[in-house]
């Protein structure tokens, strides 16, 4: 798969998400753990990129991750109560 800024724009990114991956990725990047990497390093999210997979594949990160989004949700709720 290849990300471009207009695929950003098409799935309403925020801009200064989309202005980040334009001075990061200028022609756009295919899908690789060295581009995840990458723009994890300048500060990209990179985690909704999952919902653009197909259905089986997006599935399978869901069950996948599942216990660790438990985890963080439990960790972090004590601190969006107070």
């Amino acid at each position: 798969m290849r990300i471009t800024a207009k695929l950003l724009e098409a799935h309403d990114a925020c801009e200064s998400q989309v202005v980040l991956f334009r001075k990061t990725f200028p022609r756009g990047t295919k899908v690789t753990l060295a581009a995840i990497a990458k723009a994890r390093k300048v500060g990209l999210s990179v985690e909704w990129i999952a919902e653009l997979l197909p259905p089986p594949a997006r599935k399978a990160y869901h069950e996948a991750t599942a216990s660790a989004r438990k985890a963080y949700n439990e960790a972090i709720a004590p601190a969006l109560v107070a």
